[in-house]
């Protein structure tokens, strides 16, 4: 299967209000999951994960919620200083 993507000049573009939104969100994510990390001492990917499926984080995409912002599970690891398995979040990215 071949893709073509054709970009015009006249496309719209990313708003700046979605862009600080996103950052917004990743602020308070990344704020959730160093708390996780500080209140259990050697949490994995998969605790964290559930953790936040439980958490009410305003701004998170419709229908999906934490699970479907998958390009971030590498940065959460990151932050929460897990030790993940690089087959857990390079499907997703």
């Amino acid at each position: 299967i071949s893709i073509i993507i054709v970009c015009f000049p006249g496309a719209p573009q990313v708003s700046q209000e979605a862009l600080q939104q996103e950052a917004e969100l990743e602020q308070q994510i990344d704020m959730k999951v160093e708390g996780t990390a500080d209140n259990f001492p050697d949490p994995d990917l998969i605790y964290v994960i559930k953790f936040l499926a439980a958490e009410e984080i305003p701004g998170l995409p419709p229908g999906g919620g934490i699970t479907i912002i998958c390009s971030s599970w590498k940065r959460l690891c990151n932050a929460a200083h897990l030790h993940c398995h690089v087959i857990l979040y390079t499907s997703c990215i």
